[in-house]
């Protein structure tokens, strides 16, 4: 099982699972809900209605890292926010998909890139959930994010004209 409530990625990196109670997480929400870049049209847009302030959800309180949400810190201040979604299995491939989103004021700092390629590659070597695939969704406008996605080791699917959104995938063989 792959179990993380707390993960040090590097000297400065770090995610930990969002607490509801947590006056730092909730700030954080907070303030990624204000930004435009995060939230807009062609933006990150929340994964599922979040469940932070919500108690039923009891999620948070496992140790599970799949289907959870977590802040990223940065020198023990929050800088980010990445969730986890829970495994799909389609066509005999099992998958998660990464969200993300970082601070307007933390941004260009190679802060995402580090978490998204520590943390895929710890998904994909997790030997209990054999997950054959990481993936992202990015909106096609949102350049400097598919710029971190591919710094981080994923590579686009095919795009389609008609699509808003551009897919991104990293594979165990992919790990570098």
């Amino acid at each position: 099982m792959c179990i993380i409530k707390h993960l040090n990625l590097n000297c400065d990196l770090s995610i930990k699972k969002i607490e509801p109670n947590n006056e730092s997480d909730l700030w954080l929400i907070h303030s990624l809900e204000k930004d435009p870049l995060v939230t807009g049209d062609d933006g990150y847009l929340w994964y599922s209605e979040f469940p932070v302030r919500d108690p039923k959800y009891q999620y948070l309180e496992s140790s599970e890292i799949y289907d959870s949400p977590f802040a990223i810190y940065c020198h023990q201040r929050p800088i980010g926010f990445l969730e986890i979604s829970k495994i799909g299995i389609t066509k005999l491939l099992s998958s998660v998909e990464l969200s993300y989103a970082v601070l307007s004021t933390e941004r260009k700092n190679g802060y995402m890139k580090s978490v998204l390629n520590d943390v895929s590659n710890l998904i994909l070597l997790d030997e209990a959930h054999s997950i054959d695939e990481v993936e992202l969704k990015i909106d096609h406008n949102n350049l400097a994010s598919q710029k971190v996605a591919r710094g981080a080791g994923f590579v686009m699917y095919e795009p389609s004209q008609k699509d808003t959104l551009v897919f991104y995938y990293k594979t165990r063989k992919m790990i570098r």
